[in-house]
């Protein structure tokens, strides 16, 4: 459910904030439920979910009386009918798949996600969760993977530096520095699969 969370709950989240809407926070599990029918072993295509996002919404936390966690409990028709008053304007995809192009990807890979930060736009992005990424705690940047490749995972990056993109995890404040971390933009040009902005 790192998809519905870092589109729902972070981005529009954001959005909400920035334009003075009602309803955030929006629910995370609801959007994931609405987009897998294996819950809770099987993952969110990013297309599908911004899809939904886009043209059914997303239902907020306060009328999703599941909660975070009760899955086995259906999204009512009363509160997919209500979703349909929140969704987002229009989303992009900045590009999908690993860099295969060398230096030039890599340079556009961060022209494109230096651009839509510095507009104000957070964006959605996909990496694989190797055991150094799961584990990791503190301010330094994470730059190298390594350990076990435990599959994809989708956070969403905030800001940049000279050194780094910021990021917001969906894994609490336990992890990174109180649940956002840096990725060094070697890593991010170059290990990162897929990035997703939405606008409003």
């Amino acid at each position: 459910d790192c998809l519905p969370w870092s589109v729902a709950y972070t981005m529009m989240g954001y959005y909400a904030a920035k334009d003075g809407e009602t309803g955030a926070p929006y629910a995370p599990l609801y959007l994931y439920l609405m987009n897998t029918k294996k819950a809770p072993t099987k993952g969110t295509s990013p297309e599908a979910v911004l899809a939904h996002a886009k043209a059914s919404g997303v239902d907020t936390q306060a009328d999703y009386f599941q909660g975070y966690y009760t899955y086995k409990v259906k999204p009512t028709k009363a509160q997919k009918a209500f979703a349909a008053n929140f969704k987002v304007t229009d989303w992009t995809r900045l590009w999908a798949g690993y860099n295969t192009g060398g230096g030039a990807e890599a340079a556009a890979r961060k022209e494109l996600l230096q651009t839509a930060l510095a507009a104000g736009n957070p964006v959605s992005i996909g990496l694989d969760a190797y055991t150094s990424f799961s584990q990791f705690t503190g301010s330094g940047v994470y730059t190298t993977h390594s350990g076990t490749n435990s599959g994809g995972h989708m956070v969403t990056a905030v800001g940049y530096d000279a050194d780094s993109v910021i990021i917001r995890n969906s894994w609490g404040t336990v992890w990174g520095n109180q649940g956002d971390a840096r990725l060094g933009w070697d890593l991010v040009t170059n290990r990162i699969s897929g990035a997703y902005t939405i606008t409003g």
